[in-house]
């Protein structure tokens, strides 16, 4: 008996983790397909908690099933014992669980709702310690600030989150008090009343006391693992709800590749394109893009310019295809695409966003010469010195800003598509690098027949451009073809 319990336990131990296993891998996959737009509506710190939390509580609820499966089957081998020696008292004991199960239906819904409220502040715990490491220079800069954070937002989430973890606890905790006094109210029974109120034999009596007192161990356990399942069972619930979540399409249909070659590029025609965020709670109306029309050709070098807030940052989401469109069509080589088509367009583009992300693995790249072409862009991009490539990752990926954009332009550069584009890649660059990049990098670019959009604000480079696209209030005001002297 105790080796099949290990081998249970072990066995039960590889299942759940497996099954956590596959849960993290799909919940990921999901989170790749789902829409931009969709995510940035959900908020990362939603998708971390899931991650991170939830599935580890799952899990532990999980592992509890083998210690519960087996105190309910004493449990129920004991009632059938119960009911075999006296039926009658048998019969009372199970209106007596009777009323313990209608009071604590009462007291477990108090204690589903304390669990929910403390999940919901696990969300923000998680928001505020993002808060906390990705500004922590601006934090560190003031000791105000810092006290400012520490004591009306941290402080808060965590007072809340340890109030809603108490209130659960407390609950369960009368749950179980409540059980303890129906079960001392049944040895009472037993003791004092049955012997008046029936004609039970002693010897049946004792065994009835004794099977009651030897059932305690059990019912304490399948009592005290109510929270842990509880708890599983709301964080199940918030997976379910996120996998859902992230299942939602928008109003554009579920992207798929289409067939042929991938890489082929003439030219692209974005006509009467519009875009719109969804109105969040306290804003009066929200930011729209377009209608715009805008063409890009094979060896053409287009900047974009704009103001803060007029519209570059979501124009290079809706032109690389990150933002399905809400109106207006794509053309691409001159045939016009369908939403369905947004996958394979995507691979057209090789795309440093700001702010750029660098992988410590040129993910994607494969091949005996990857490592031999990622050290000559790392000489072109004077990074030689301070990282190596060796199978296909870097040494480091903890350098300065600047250094950081060209290493997310190595990335670029490796995977070599027709369309280039730079988001503000420049503004983190020192003059003679900046130098570097207009009038060598881009260039080089062109003769190659690479398509390429900058957004920029460096007005003295315009004239290396084929063309000057200017954004205002989400509208292309201006759109033509570039020229030495000032920005138009």
């Amino acid at each position: 008996k105790f080796g099949t319990y290990i081998m249970s336990r072990m066995l039960l131990i590889r299942f759940s983790q497996e099954k956590i296993r596959e849960l993290s891998h799909r919940i990921s996959e999901m989170v790749t397909q789902t829409p931009l737009v969709r995510l940035e509506e959900l908020g990362t710190h939603r998708i971390y908690t899931v991650l991170t939390g939830d599935v580890h509580v799952l899990s532990g609820a999980i592992l509890a099933i083998p210690t519960l499966t087996m105190n309910l089957a004493v449990l129920v081998g004991c009632a059938s014992y119960l009911l075999w020696l006296s039926p009658s008292a048998f019969l009372v004991i199970i209106v007596l669980v009777s009323v313990g199960l209608v009071g604590y239906k009462i007291l477990r819904e108090k204690a589903v709702k304390a669990i929910f409220s403390a999940r919901e502040e696990r969300d923000q715990l998680f928001k505020t310690f993002r808060t906390l490491i990705e500004g922590i220079k601006e934090l560190q800069m003031s000791q105000v600030r810092i006290k400012h954070f520490l004591k009306d937002h941290l402080y808060n989430v965590t007072g809340s989150l340890v109030h809603h973890n108490v209130r659960a606890a407390n609950q369960f905790l009368i749950v179980e008090s409540w059980s303890q006094f129906l079960f001392y109210g049944m040895i009472g029974y037993l003791l004092f009343l049955s012997p008046t109120l029936s004609t039970m034999p002693t010897e049946t009596l004792t065994g009835f006391i004794f099977a009651v007192l030897y059932i305690m161990n059990p019912m304490y356990v399948v009592i005290g693992s109510i929270p842990t399942f509880m708890a599983g069972q709301v964080s199940l619930k918030k997976i379910e709800d996120l996998g859902m979540t992230l299942a939602e399409p928008l109003s554009a249909p579920k992207i798929s590749a289409l067939q042929g070659d991938p890489l082929r590029f003439e030219s692209l025609e974005l006509k009467d394109i519009t875009f719109s965020y969804q109105s969040r709670e306290g804003q009066e109306e929200p930011f729209q893009l377009g209608p715009f029309n805008f063409s890009l050709k094979a060896g053409e070098l287009v900047f974009v310019i704009g103001g803060n807030g007029s519209g570059k940052s979501t124009f290079v989401k809706i032109l690389t295809g990150l933002y399905a469109p809400q109106g207006g069509q794509f053309i691409l080589n001159g045939k016009g695409m369908t939403a369905e088509e947004l996958g394979f367009y995507r691979e057209l583009y090789s795309v440093v966003f700001s702010p750029s992300f660098v992988f410590e693995h040129l993910l994607g790249q494969t091949g005996p010469d990857v490592d031999k072409r990622g050290r000559a862009f790392l000489e072109q991009l004077h990074l030689e010195k301070k990282i190596q490539i060796e199978n296909g990752k870097l040494s480091t990926i903890d350098v300065s800003q600047g250094q950081r954009k060209r290493l997310a332009m190595l990335s670029v550069l490796i995977e070599d598509h027709p369309i280039f584009v730079f988001d503000e890649w420049a503004a983190d660059q020192d003059p003679h690098y900046k130098e570097i990049f207009y009038t060598e990098l881009l260039p080089n670019l062109k003769k190659r027949g690479k398509a390429i959009v900058v957004i920029t604000h460096d007005d003295r480079y315009f004239s290396m451009g084929d063309r000057i696209v200017k954004f205002d209030y989400g509208q292309i005001v201006s759109n033509t073809n570039a020229y030495s002297g000032s920005a138009p």
